[in-house]
């Protein structure tokens, strides 16, 4: 209401007051015909406007007010426009607001919708309502962000990211636009968009970073909300992709200039492709060493230069040229030429060439000797070196008036190749000078620098010597109140109602102050600073007015001091470590006009892997209030604490809350699956974000003594655990050193699974606390993963050597067996002693062959612990027939000759030995039906029959053994002969 507002008929003064964000006020006219307008303006859709109206009633009597519609009912704007009270009284001399909000819930417009305020029976008003719901007038630069193609990162590099810029404008002509972006940062996609307050054609600049990790496509959506309000979705996606980018010619890992003689110059080009989908970027490499490249050292130049950019579009090559022209002698070198590309660095070819020739030289150009005393000397030594192929003869040569000063051995001599000599330089001053100087000069013969120059530089010196009233508030804090009283006494007979004259709105009272005849009354006054105090010695200044009915006036000064304002709230909150909090802060602005805050955030309590993150500053309307979105994230356990100050910078003044984190445990950091085979490695990575990256800190899992454990049988690292013991984990980069530490998980399983098994990994860093991801593991039984090939003739054997690797920590104890043990003989058990590294350790099982009938024979040897696993082995046997033995020459007619025979089969076998000429017998006979025990051997004698004769030529003759039960068996034969003549 306004103070200044004309009294009306019936005692009622009718006004119009802004919700704050136009600080003006209306007094409305009364009468049919008058036309009292309210005008919302534009409001954005889901916000609130409100105006108000003010009834006063100026007179003695209480009066009734009444509001009605005069408008058809229209259901758009029921809805959106509501006024509340509809009715009331107004006792006298008091005040009552009729508030009109409007809360648009699309777009909607209001036009002239009428209202009527009947005032004490008699007086009419009529309001007329104008406004229009509108959406703020915000526009997205694209709302379809494709990214294409993007190298993921390839083992131990890096990610690389793809970036794009989405340009957000608020086009609104008067209204500032609230932005959040609701998308929550993932491994693939990073959007660095802080809530923002865009003023009338402002615009903002949101960099998004897309990371693949994987062979696939991507695909989603980022939400913006706007005001707090509804959300705008950006969609995006992507494709992770392989970066392909080498030699044409794959197999051509070398270029050869061979052996050169200074002076030469040759050329040589090869070319270089990308395979990728995409256009790749790449720079040649020279590794510089000692501020020059190893190649241009060595006198080899390449275009492109090292260093310059090239992008080939896919399918595209580009030539590359190498020149080697030596202008000294070069030892044989073969260094490369690399390839930066993708973040990363990578060989691309060796080149290799040397250059023959003589190369002297001295150790230093300048030799220094500092402050010497006269009449003192110092020495110091200097190396002259040959490094070339041949030998060189050199002179040393000074000025004759150096040599006062200076003098130097040898003076000539002879250097053989890689050969070296120390020169004695001696420093002889006879007089004080400040600055003693000479040059040396070595002359080789055939070098290169047929001259070569050392700067000798001495100081020689001296040797040294040793009837107004004044209310005081004082330390109230900012935005907090105080209240004093101020007691009037009333003299006279009759009763005052004082009505105070406050000047300064940082005090504040009731608008009356009733003083009964004769007594006194106290009156509050309350002192509520909205700012500070600017120093020790200012005050806010005030006055207060009493105007009495005698015509006297009471003036008190009012002074306060307003002191540092005190936290407008402790904030506790309680989270898992590792996992991203938002704690949202309610900031109010008492004023009426918007204030642009400053946001500092100060870290009280934690540790430095303790942090808090939010916007740098917040704008919030006039009268209104805004959520500050405060994030934190802690990476260890315990207790964080910061103050998170609200500062207008034109001003100083400022509010603060204080946020207390109770940081628990970390929950699982997600699940990695891994299926393979028995004892068939299987690997996947980890990458975990550095956030000390930049920084001096440095972040450790690893430590110099848990890398010689790793590759133990059973690793024992103190930075990781695994309650399996098939996994272990390795470091692939430096993680102080890098943005995401990498890590490698190789499962390894020695027993096969049923079912996928639920394991704990749990990765630790002094720095950053415990990382604990799940394992779903699940192992599938081998194959058989060898073969043993055997072939002997029936009755004979065949031994090879079975032969696997032992992975088990501990030692085992092995069973062997085999599906058919009368064909393959195998130890039945097999003691492994404990392995010594992770690769395991060899052991070795013999397997015999021993057949029993002929043809194909085909079994399976199971070598198993129940620790160990289990190992196969196909055994491949093929029997052949007998083989024709002898011959067997029978020396002595009487005794004859013995041949052993063995029954190969399992059991008892009759066998028929039987010779094919007179001139023989076996065991007497020509023939002989022999029952022989299971794999039991006998001899079989075979003797001449009958008396000699004068033939010359000794008689041949075979033993054939067959089995009697088995007649397509072939025979065993034996070749006998006769050492005599014949008979």
């Amino acid at each position: 209401r306004s103070e200044s507002g004309a009294s009306l008929l019936g005692g009622a003064n009718v006004t119009v007051d802004s919700d704050g964000s136009a600080p003006s006020e209306q007094l409305l006219t009364p009468g049919a015909g008058s036309h009292n307008t309210l005008n919302f303006g534009a409001v954005h859709v889901n916000d609130r406007s409100a105006r108000r109206i003010s009834i006063e009633n100026q007179g003695k009597f209480a009066f009734d007010f009444s509001w009605a519609s005069l408008s058809a009912p229209d259901a758009a704007s029921n809805s959106v426009l509501q006024l509340s009270p509809l009715r009331g009284t107004v006792p006298p001399g008091e005040t009552v607001q009729c508030e009109f909000a409007f809360a648009p819930r699309r777009e909607v417009v209001l036009d002239n919708v009428k209202f009527q305020c009947t005032v004490a029976g008699a007086r009419k008003y009529n309001v007329v309502v104008t406004g229009q719901g509108s959406k703020p007038i915000i526009n997205f630069s694209s709302f379809n962000l494709d990214f294409g193609p993007c190298f993921i990162a390839e083992h131990g590099v890096s990610s690389r990211t793809e970036e794009r810029v989405l340009t957000i404008s608020n086009q609104e002509t008067d209204n500032p636009v609230a932005v959040d972006c609701l998308f929550e940062k993932t491994e693939v996609l990073d959007i660095n968009c802080e809530p923002t307050v865009l003023q009338p054609g402002e615009s903002m600049q949101v960099p998004l970073r897309f990371t693949p990790r994987e062979l696939k496509e991507y695909k989603g959506a980022i939400p913006f909300e706007i005001n707090g309000l509804y959300s705008v979705n950006v969609l995006y996606s992507g494709e992770g992709t392989i970066l392909s980018l080498g030699l044409e010619e794959p197999d051509r890992g070398t270029l050869n200039f061979g052996s050169q003689r200074v002076g030469a110059h040759i050329t040589k080009t090869f070319k270089v492709i990308n395979r990728s989908k995409r256009a790749a970027s790449f720079m040649l490499h020279d590794r510089v060493e000692g501020g020059q490249g190893i190649l241009e050292q060595r006198c080899v130049t390449v275009h492109p230069a090292p260093g310059v950019p090239i992008t080939l579009r896919p399918r595209e090559t580009c030539a590359v040229q190498i020149s080697f022209q030596p202008e000294r002698r070069l030892a044989q070198f073969s260094e490369p030429l690399l390839m930066q590309v993708n973040g990363g660095e990578k060989r691309l070819i060796d080149v290799i060439g040397s250059c023959q020739g003589e190369d002297v030289k001295l150790e230093l150009s300048s030799l220094n000797f500092g402050d010497v005393c006269e009449s003192c000397k110092v020495t110091r030594k200097v190396q002259l070196g040959n490094a070339g192929d041949l030998g060189a003869r050199f002179r040393v040569g000074i000025a004759s008036e150096a040599r006062r000063d200076y003098s130097i051995f040898p003076m000539e001599g002879f250097l053989p190749p890689h050969g070296q000599i120390m020169l004695d330089i001696t420093f002889h001053p006879q007089v004080v000078a400040d600055e003693l100087r000479a040059e040396l000069r070595v002359v080789a013969e055939g070098n290169e620098q047929s001259t070569m120059t050392l700067a000798l530089c001495g100081t020689c010196m001296s040797i040294p010597a040793e009837g107004i009233k004044e209310l005081r508030f004082d330390n109230v804090k900012v935005r907090e109140s105080e209240t004093k009283q101020i007691e009037l006494s009333n003299p006279g007979k009759t009763a005052w109602t004082l009505q105070p004259t406050i000047h300064n709105a940082y005090w504040s009272g009731a608008p009356r102050l009733e003083i009964p005849a004769g007594g006194s009354a106290k009156y509050d006054l309350t002192f509520t600073p909205l700012t500070m105090t600017s120093g020790p010695d200012t005050d806010h200044e005030g006055s207060i007015f009493f105007a009495l009915p005698t015509g006297a006036a009471i003036l008190y000064k009012l002074l306060g001091k307003a002191t540092e304002p005190g936290a407008e709230a402790e904030v506790s909150e309680t989270t898992a470590a590792k996992k991203h909090l938002t704690i949202p802060l309610r900031v109010r602005n008492c004023f009426r006009t918007a204030q642009r805050l400053a946001v500092t955030i100060e870290r009280m309590q934690g540790t430095d892997d303790h942090f808090f993150k939010g916007p740098r500053s917040i704008d919030v309307p006039g009268s209104g209030h805004r959520d500050y979105k405060l994030g934190f994230i802690g990476y260890r356990e315990g207790k964080a604490e910061a103050r998170v100050t609200f500062t207008n910078d034109k001003t100083g003044e400022y509010l603060f809350y204080i946020v207390r984190i109770t940081i628990d445990k970390p929950g699982t950091q997600g699940t990695l699956h891994l299926d393979t085979i028995v004892r068939q490695p299987v690997t996947c990575s980890i990458r975990v974000e550095n956030p000390f990256f930049g920084s001096q800190k440095r972040v450790q899992f690893e430590s110099p003594e848990d890398k010689a454990k790793i590759d133990l049988a059973k690793p024992s690292c103190s930075w990781w655990s695994c309650d399996s013991p098939f996994v272990r984990v390795r470091a692939l980069n430096d993680a102080a050193s890098e943005r995401e530490a990498l890590f490698e998980v190789e499962y390894r399983p020695l027993l096969p699974t049923t079912e996928p098994s639920t394991h704990r990994l749990m990765l630790k860093s002094a720095e950053l606390g415990e990382y604990p991801y799940e394992l779903e593991l699940r192992a599938k039984p081998a194959q058989t993963e060898q073969a043993l090939n055997f072939r002997a003739t029936l009755g004979a054997a065949h031994e090879q050597v079975f032969r696997f690797t032992h992975l088990g920590a501990g030692p085992s104890d092995y069973t062997c067996k085999v599906g058919q043990p009368l064909f393959y003989k195998v130890e039945p058990s097999l003691k492994a002693a404990a392995a010594t590294s992770w690769l395991g350790s060899e052991v070795a099982i013999s397997v015999r062959f021993e057949p029993q009938g002929l043809g194909e024979v085909r079994d399976l040897l199971t070598v198993a612990s129940p620790d160990g696993g289990e190992y196969t082995c196909s055994l491949n046997g093929v029997c052949d027939p007998p083989r024709p033995q002898g011959p067997f020459t029978i020396s002595d007619p009487a005794k004859g000759v013995s041949i052993d025979f063995r029954n190969v089969f399992s059991e008892a076998k009759e066998y028929k030995a039987i010779v094919d000429s007179d001139v023989f017998t076996v065991n007497g006979a020509r023939s002989q039906v022999l029952k022989i025990d299971a794999s039991k051997a006998v001899a079989l004698v075979v003797k001449t029959a009958g008396a000699s004769s004068a033939e010359d030529a000794p008689v041949t003759g075979k033993l054939l053994v067959s089995c009697v039960d088995m007649p397509a068996l072939p025979a065993w034969t034996f070749y006998v002969r006769t050492a005599r003549k014949a008979p």
